[in-house]
């Protein structure tokens, strides 16, 4: 082979390389590993849906729009995958077909099987045999990773669900205290922190690895897996800093676990800076405080007690996770900071 063929076949080889350890560190690595690829793929789609997304006025319809992101960003991502691997096989073949056009045809229809196109001798056979095995690996592990993918997603929406169907599709913190309070479900409180601390550990395990995760969004536009937590949060912050012999160790246990499961989260997005202030305001909490001590919830600490307890608590989850919420465009919802995004037409 002449310098330019061999360098043809070096520059193939290193596509190919490059792209098949792209597709084992996001389908088959069980832990993060950051691969430029997808990065740039999910990147790209996301920036664009993010723009045709600003021009809406309805956050339903863009709602609805967005909830094509996550699926678009895995098909993009396996056709890039594709055809990296198509040119890479390409410029390894080329030397051997003579012909960088005849090539290219070679290595889709190896890629994609659908039989050899042309003849080719020597190495070119083994070049094409691979590329098919490589084709029908990657669609196979495509298609063994969706499920994965969509069970987590069922598995985080559950308790998003049933929160919502207790205490209405946009919780609050205040109103799940006062709903259990109403209900006489005070003593379950402690049974509601301890299934979010199980699922937080859950969805920071699954979003820590496929960070597409969080571009998946509900079919109910206004029932949001985020906002529940935080509203499950605040609660749990409430609890802790007003009754504070009463307040279980699974309230704190839960706090610590999610505000873990935040950082996880802002990871994911690659969120490193956060609000320079908090959205809750003293003034904000005394009302609350009044609310929940004229509807007879058992409040031990007046409000300018259980203020600095409560401030300190929110600031470990409460500024990372408005950057989220505003990230993914969740549901305008109390105490989760605004959105960048339209919020005409919300019912918070």
């Amino acid at each position: 082979m002449t310098p330019i063929e061999w360098l043809s076949f070096a520059v193939g080889l290193v596509i190919v390389i490059g792209t098949s350890i792209s597709v084992i560190k996001t389908l088959v690595v069980p832990r993060r590993a950051w691969s430029f690829l997808p990065h740039v793929v999910e990147s790209s789609v996301t920036w664009l849906f993010m723009t045709i997304a600003r021009r809406m006025r309805s956050y339903d319809l863009l709602d609805r729009f967005l909830g094509f992101l996550g699926p678009i960003v895995l098909i993009f991502t396996l056709l890039v995958w594709l055809a990296m691997f198509v040119i890479g096989f390409a410029l390894m073949l080329a030397p051997s077909a003579r012909d960088f056009p005849g090539a290219l045809g070679q290595s889709g229809a190896s890629t994609f099987t659908l039989g050899i196109t042309g003849t080719v001798a020597g190495s070119g056979t083994a070049i094409s045999v691979a590329a098919s095995a490589t084709g029908l690996i990657v669609i196979a592990l495509t298609i063994a990773y969706l499920p994965a993918l969509y069970g987590v997603v069922s598995r985080r929406e559950t308790l998003a669900r049933q929160l919502g169907a207790h205490v209405g599709v946009q919780p609050w913190g205040p109103n799940v205290l006062l709903q259990y309070h109403g209900t006489g479900a005070i003593d379950r409180l402690p049974e509601l922190y301890s299934d979010w601390d199980q699922w937080a550990n859950e969805v920071a395990d699954g979003h820590t690895k496929y960070p597409v995760l969080n571009r998946f969004r509900l079919p109910r536009a206004r029932c949001h897996w985020l906002v529940s937590l935080v509203a499950v949060l605040d609660a749990a912050g409430l609890d802790v800093s007003l009754r504070p012999s009463m307040a279980a160790g699974e309230a704190r246990m839960f706090l610590r676990s999610a505000t873990a499961c935040a950082d996880d989260l802002a990871a994911s997005l690659r969120i490193s800076e956060t609000l320079d202030h908090e959205t809750v305001t003293e003034a904000e909490f005394a009302a609350v405080v009044a609310l929940l001590t004229d509807a007879g919830y058992p409040v031990e600490r007046l409000s300018g007690e259980a203020w600095p307890v409560f401030r300190e608590w929110r600031a470990r989850y409460g500024m990372a996770s408005n950057r989220i919420l505003d990230t993914i465009a969740a549901p305008p919802a109390r105490w989760s900071g605004s959105r960048s995004l339209p919020a005409k037409g919300h019912r918070a």
